[in-house]
């Protein structure tokens, strides 16, 4: 039971992120202003 409570409060968590990802992005695009700056995934190049 308390790790269904954890792994489902985790799930809560990672929504509550990817939602405020979505509205900034939102915002930026209405707007026409960078809230986030340009955010770039690392890579890795050889």
């Amino acid at each position: 039971e308390t790790a269904r409570n954890q792994i489902t409060n985790a799930l809560v968590g990672l929504a509550i992120v990817f939602a405020a990802f979505a509205i900034m992005k939102l915002i930026e695009i209405v707007f026409g202003i960078s809230l986030l700056g340009g955010i770039t995934i690392p890579t890795f190049n050889k």
